[in-house]
């Protein structure tokens, strides 16, 4: 990492906060949600993917970019799979909310 302990402790607590902090924000919209329509879940599996995003950022950050090995890459590749995926599932929870799909004759439609 950068070899300023400070910077990288910090930079670490938040990468493993935001772990745990989507991941339970994900759990807890899978197994309290009173609707269990589609788009409930696409927002339960964007946030449990933003928690695999910090997973793969975490060990990134341990493992520091300044050498190229296998463990770089592999990790690079988990943080890009939920990087790439992430604003389209938003969008389409989006989408679900303003009821885009519920009727065909609203404005959302006629744009």
């Amino acid at each position: 990492m950068t070899g300023n302990l400070l910077l990288d402790g910090t930079a670490m607590a938040v990468s493993i906060f935001n772990t745990i902090l989507l991941t339970w924000l994900g759990l807890m919209v899978l197994f309290t949600s009173d609707r269990r329509a589609w788009g409930i879940w696409i927002g339960g599996l964007g946030l449990l993917m933003g928690g695999a995003f910090f997973v793969s950022h975490s060990a990134l950050l341990n493992l520091g970019l300044y050498r190229l090995s296998w463990n770089v890459v592999f990790w690079w590749g988990v943080g890009l799979v939920p990087a790439i995926t992430l604003p389209f599932l938003w969008y389409l929870v989006v989408l679900w909310y303003a009821g885009f799909w519920e009727n065909q004759s609203s404005d959302l439609y006629r744009r």
